[in-house]
């Protein structure tokens, strides 16, 4: 099992990279639109509509990195006015939560697609996008949140129970 996380490891460390080259270029084309305009007049219009897709494959490819390191938004006050075993049992309901959730969405935006690729609907734009795309991320996204929210399970599952709060998702 652990040489599964090691790969599962890798896998989330290679979507932080491809999300940051995306942002990269993303910020280049931005960048690159407002200098046309300002001196040029005219710019790359196209660029907007990639940013747009672009934020949300970068976001698909990181919202299980970022779960793995602990760094989503977490409101732990509630959490933090219980007992620990009481936090225990909250912290391991959320993950149980979070993976059902993760899976429903997960196979109805795959659904979603696979309807969108048989059906050749197109997202009419300056840059046409097949509709299966945006779909076929969030697909992905929750797919690999649920693979992050079954070991976030796991691992909640198995903390001993320790007097007051785990480690703080705060920073």
């Amino acid at each position: 099992m652990r040489a599964f996380w090691r790969v599962w490891d890798g896998v989330l460390d290679a979507c932080g990279v491809v999300a940051a080259v995306l942002t990269v270029l993303l910020t280049v084309g931005v960048c690159a639109d407002i200098i046309l305009r300002t001196i040029a007049g005219g710019g790359l219009p196209w660029v907007f509509d990639l940013v747009e897709y672009g934020m949300l494959f970068i976001t698909a490819l990181m919202a299980a990195y970022v779960l793995r390191e602990n760094r989503h938004v977490e409101v732990d006050l509630l959490i933090s006015l219980v007992p620990a075993g009481l936090q225990r049992s909250m912290r391991v309901a959320g993950a149980g939560l979070c993976l059902l959730f993760s899976v429903v969405l997960a196979i109805a935006a795959a659904e979603a697609a696979r309807r969108s690729w048989v059906d050749g609907s197109v997202i009419f734009r300056y840059v046409l996008i097949p509709e299966w795309l945006p779909f076929a991320a969030v697909a992905l996204m929750f797919a690999l949140l649920a693979v992050e929210c079954a070991r976030q399970l796991a691992r909640r599952w198995n903390e001993r129970r320790t007097a007051g709060m785990s480690r703080s998702d705060l920073f």
